[in-house]
């Protein structure tokens, strides 16, 4: 169908425009179908190439299994079947960015910024917690304590039974402690 072709032409372009390489460049196409008189579409991929008239009856068997698992019946012969969209999804395989280990830096003192009563279920009371600067967190410093580590667009509480401590990527990690 010229209208795959149109569309993997548009995907392929504007994958080379993000320098995709041509070997890495490879397609998924798909229909959404319908039965006729139908709100509801199901999206069917195609597995075959080139795509003519004997392939599309089995993209409608394969329309009609789906159909049955999703709703429970199938019109196999009694309804025809509708084309609604027809899709492409492009894909560009790209190499694995290599991400560079952060040094420990700092004290776990110098992250902290402030101090506030936490109320820890565990235990059952309110108790003193430590306000970290998530950024100045040393990486590696593994800690167990209720605390608070803010950023400036979220904030992590951290409670009596967990642990917690920056990777080497930077990744915050908490860690529920076993009993």
């Amino acid at each position: 169908m010229k209208l795959f072709i149109e569309l993997e032409n548009e995907g392929r372009l504007r994958l080379k425009k993000e320098s995709v390489e041509e070997t890495n460049i490879y397609f998924q196409r798909s229909m959404d179908l319908r039965y006729e008189r139908q709100t509801h579409e199901l999206n069917v991929i195609i597995k075959k190439k080139p795509f003519n008239s004997r392939n599309f009856e089995l993209i409608k068997k394969h329309f009609h299994d789906l159909h049955k698992r999703e709703h429970g019946y199938a019109h196999l012969l009694s309804e025809p079947v509708e084309i609604v969209n027809l899709k492409v999804s492009a894909f560009g395989k790209i190499e694995k960015p290599e991400f560079k280990k952060q040094a420990v830096e700092g004290s776990l003192k110098d992250a902290i910024v402030d101090q506030r009563k936490v109320y820890c279920p565990l235990h059952n009371k309110i108790e003193l917690a430590p306000i970290y600067n998530r950024f100045k967190i040393p990486i590696g410093e593994n800690v167990r304590e209720p605390a608070i580590i803010e950023q400036f667009d979220s904030t992590t509480v951290v409670f009596e039974d967990q642990t917690f401590y920056i990777d080497d990527y930077e990744n915050l990690i908490i860690d529920i402690v076993k009993k």
